[in-house]
């Protein structure tokens, strides 16, 4: 009975694993494609966090005039800018390191041009001086 009890929990385990890859998965996903997309839409993502910013104010600015400003609402605004600025942080971080990433590529590809051609120059010039011995060779027969 024991043992059973132990099967049992192990494959409880099994599912709670199975479940929170899938969802972890999903996150996953959905986070590279964020990525991707405010990599290729950096204006857009851009305005579309000084529109949040500005509508955050306007609330902040609609409360104050209303006399509906308490200290409960200034802290829950104050939360909220900090998630905003901290929200669009990582993803500009994020967008930064693909950049990174993509520089790192181009520099090592620029490496292996430049060791290439200096190869090739190197192989030319030997080309060359070997050309120039078969000619001073057929010169003096």
């Amino acid at each position: 009975m024991l043992m059973n009890m132990d099967n049992n929990l192990a494959k409880q385990e099994k599912v709670k694993i199975t479940l929170l890859g899938h969802l972890f998965r999903l996150i996953s996903k959905n986070w590279n494609e964020l990525r991707l997309f405010s990599f290729h839409t950096r204006t857009l993502f851009e305005i579309f966090f000084v529109l949040v910013y500005t509508i955050e104010q306007g609330i902040l600015i609609y409360w104050g005039a209303t006399n509906k400003l308490n200290l409960t609402r200034v802290s829950c605004f104050a939360l909220l800018v900090l998630f905003t600025f901290a929200l669009h942080k990582i993803i500009m971080e994020s967008r930064m390191k693909i950049l990174e990433h993509e520089i790192i590529e181009l520099k090592n590809e620029n490496d292996f041009i430049h060791i290439k051609s200096e190869q090739m120059a190197t192989d030319y010039n030997e080309i060359i001086g070997a050309y120039e011995e078969v000619v001073k060779d057929k010169i003096k027969k």
